[in-house]
């Protein structure tokens, strides 16, 4: 069996973070030096449209002339491990694992940090549903219904299944033969892989990352993303694994400070149910814009085995 053989993508407004071009140098010098995964590089400028620019990235990858077998996809406000591909390589597998991303978090204003590791799925309506999930697995390859594409490697193969002609009007949908490669009426599909305009049935806009995710959710082929593959997001700083655990602690120490006061009070044989309850209604959504929040303990999201990619 030979080298693997990837192309390494990215793209950026025309300028990129200056640790994430030190993290490429450090990951071309890497490869260099062992085992020569890399056979090639795409660099694309986008604007706001990203989906365009992403869906561009993979036409040029289509066409190169070295037919490598992955494409590796890194946002240009990422820093990571010279070895970053070398830990990706080894947990990828053309059928089982075709499609893998590294452990990536973002952030919102408040500072709330969370990993880009969510569950995804159709709503009756057809709308889709995605729920972010917060706690993960340390070191683990885990399956997931959608992640970003910050980091992601994906063997050429499921861009070939997604550019398959899709039904034509009338028609259902067999994953076994259809993709997303033409429209209902035949006409050629300019965004097979990455769109824009997915969202839920609230009206909350997804990105183009979720789109394709949910693309691969219609052909049955499975995502992973490897926790103990870590990379850190350039905001005002970098958010990373640690970012995300110091949130989480500041987040629940409100909750916990309230049940322990509460409990208190109640002990203390002073203030009836109604008045606690008052007191209660009062205190909490207080606690809330520190954070606060209600968490229904996380459900499984891991499949003891990879599911094989349909043939």
């Amino acid at each position: 069996m030979g080298v693997p053989s990837v192309i390494v993508a990215y793209i950026s407004p025309g300028e990129v973070a200056s640790r994430f071009a030190d993290s490429l140098a450090g990951l071309y010098r890497y490869d260099a030096a062992g085992a020569r995964n890399i056979v090639g590089t795409i660099s694309l400028r986008s604007g706001p449209r990203v989906a365009e620019a992403r869906s561009q990235v993979v036409d040029a990858f289509g066409v190169h002339e070295s037919d490598a077998e992955w494409l590796l996809m890194l946002d240009a406000d990422m820093v990571f491990e010279p070895t970053l591909l070398e830990q990706l390589l080894e947990h990828a597998d053309e059928r089982l694992v075709p499609v893998l991303g590294g452990l990536c978090f973002a952030g919102v204003h408040g500072g709330k940090v969370y990993p880009t590791l969510y569950k995804l799925w159709n709503e009756d309506d057809g709308h889709v549903a995605i729920e972010p999930v917060d706690e993960y697995p340390p070191d683990a390859l885990v399956k997931v219904g959608a992640t970003g594409a910050a980091c992601l490697l994906v063997h050429r193969s499921v861009y070939q299944a997604l550019r398959r002609p899709g039904p034509p009007a009338g028609e259902a949908f067999d994953r076994r033969i259809h993709g997303f490669g033409t429209l209902a009426n035949g006409a050629p599909n300019a965004f097979p892989w990455f769109s824009e305009g997915l969202t839920t049935s609230k009206g909350i806009p997804l990105g183009e990352d979720v789109s394709f995710c949910r693309k691969l959710m219609y052909l049955s082929i499975p995502i992973y993303v490897h926790t103990g593959i870590r990379l850190g997001h350039c905001k005002e700083w970098v958010l990373t694994a640690d970012s995300h655990d110091d949130y989480t602690r500041e987040r629940d120490r409100p909750a916990n400070v309230l049940t322990a006061a509460m409990r208190v009070l109640r002990e203390s044989g002073r203030f009836g149910p109604d008045d606690l309850a008052a007191l209660e209604r009062y205190v909490r959504p207080r606690y809330s814009l520190l954070g606060y929040q209600e968490r229904p303990a996380p459900e499984p999201f891991l499949l003891p085995e990879p599911i094989p990619m349909p043939a």
